[in-house]
């Protein structure tokens, strides 16, 4: 396959990988998992694709331009989980001259979906201030550690997960992980180029779609759209193919407590999801580890010769002590238009959130991660 068809898009069609959505929902099936329940998620993500066939189809009759929008970037914040993305993500969707896509832009991206939505909850209106109410109930206790809602920005790999082209799919429960071909969805280097090409295509398309409902060239010209995904410290050069203008933040964290802060994060969600669920298995906390020494080993290898004012590298502690500081040097280095818009007095998203974890916890020991990540605490000296 040619660099060249890396720049192909998904016109009328909506890319969701349904061989990897069987697999998943049939092992669960047959290894115990509730059938009501089971089959209760498996509707609600076909009634989403479903939904975004029609739209996306929709969207070639009556705005077959979307595709004509030219993007500035992106600026993409990649970087261990739970090294401050959030924070950095939202502070600089901040700017005027930014564009950042909220949760149910990303799990409804066409034009048309959009339009719609925002027709049905409407600011004020019945349907949106159920909505509020029931987000509160039912992901309220994950605020402590990530606080997610529809309105929220979030990060890019939603738009992936919505088409089953995502480690998400098989984060959403511990069962999964003793299924290889499952966690492959993980790891990204393993997949084919076909896949690899399909996934980012479709990124770039919602990308697009996004900048022409904005209207970006029409309204501002400087417009840059700015994304945050950990998984894509894995995806660097296919990122560059899609991406050619793309820049880089480089988020960095101690190993040694990210990865434990993770784990916490993702036994959260499972827990949410099946307050029943058990403690993480030996199998299910090393197939995370192993996520993380790719995120940190391939972002270290792939931005080692990109030019400084396409790439920067920020310490989280640097990011949690002088914020306002560090977003003035990010500006600077990669020469992005204007200037940051102010930190808010109060912030919703911490740069480190409150809640307790250890390594412990998950049957890791300090002694052992120093060594498995001996090169990345030399790297950036930890």
């Amino acid at each position: 396959m040619s660099e060249a068809n890396w720049n192909s898009l998904p016109r009328w069609s909506v890319p969701f990988n349904w061989r990897a959505f069987w697999r998943k929902n049939y092992y669960l099936l047959r290894h115990g998992a509730e059938v009501g329940p089971r089959l209760g998620r498996m509707a609600t993500l076909v009634a989403l694709y479903g939904v975004n066939q029609v739209g996306w189809a929709v969207d070639q009759v009556l705005s077959p331009n979307w595709s004509s929008v030219g993007l500035k970037g992106p600026v993409f914040i990649i970087g261990h989980q739970r090294s401050g993305s959030t924070f950095l993500h939202r502070a600089l969707a901040r700017d005027p001259n930014a564009l950042a896509l909220d949760l149910q832009q990303m799990l409804m991206p066409s034009v048309s979906g959009q339009r719609v939505w925002r027709a049905i909850f409407r600011p004020g209106s019945r349907p949106e201030r159920w909505l509020a109410r029931t987000q509160e109930r039912r992901l309220g206790e994950l605020d402590s550690i990530h606080r997610i809602r529809l309105d929220s920005i979030e990060e890019d790999e939603f738009l992936l997960f919505a088409v089953y082209r995502s480690g998400m799919a098989v984060n959403s429960t511990p069962a999964v992980a003793a299924d290889p071909r499952l966690n492959r969805l993980r790891d990204y280097p393993s997949w084919g180029e076909h896949d690899r090409r399909i996934a980012l295509e479709w990124y770039h398309a919602c990308l697009l779609k996004a900048a022409y409902r904005a209207e970006v060239v029409a309204a501002n010209p400087n417009r840059w759209i700015v994304g945050k995904n950990p998984a894509f410290s894995q995806r660097i050069p296919d990122l560059l193919k899609v991406f050619p203008g793309a820049k880089f933040i480089n988020l960095v964290r101690d190993p040694l407590e990210a990865i434990a802060s993770r784990l916490s994060l993702v036994r959260a969600i499972w827990k949410l999801r099946s307050p029943d669920v058990g403690e993480m298995g030996a199998a299910e906390v090393e197939e995370i580890v192993k996520d993380s020494e790719r995120t940190y080993a391939l972002a270290i290898r792939d931005l080692a010769d990109m030019p400084p004012e396409a790439a920067i590298t920020i310490q989280f502690e640097d990011l949690a002590s002088q914020p306002a500081a560090v977003l003035k040097e990010i500006y600077r280095q990669l020469r992005l238009p204007g200037a940051p818009a102010p930190l808010p007095d109060r912030r919703d998203d911490a740069v480190g959130t409150a809640h307790e974890y250890s390594l412990a916890e998950f049957g890791l020991s300090e002694d052992g991660l120093r060594r498995r990540f001996a090169a990345v605490i030399e790297t950036y000296g930890f």
